[in-house]
């Protein structure tokens, strides 16, 4: 449990360092996979979200 939970905090601060550094070069709050710009309440409920709305739900459907 405690190697798991280990494991969940260090992806966690890892996709915060990520979404940081988009900060630095600019391209914060823009979908890695269209380009188009990432829905503000999707933002504001996950900061850290790489995809669009759109682009995270074909990802999920995929993979099923």
């Amino acid at each position: 449990l405690v190697h798991e939970t280990a494991a969940h905090t260090s992806k966690q601060l890892s996709m915060v360092r990520q979404a940081l550094a988009k900060f630095d070069d600019l391209s914060y709050g823009l979908c890695e996979n269209c380009g188009e710009e990432i829905g503000f309440s999707r933002l504001d409920a996950r900061p850290e979200a790489r995809l669009c709305i759109v682009c995270q739900t074909r990802m999920e459907q995929r993979r099923r």
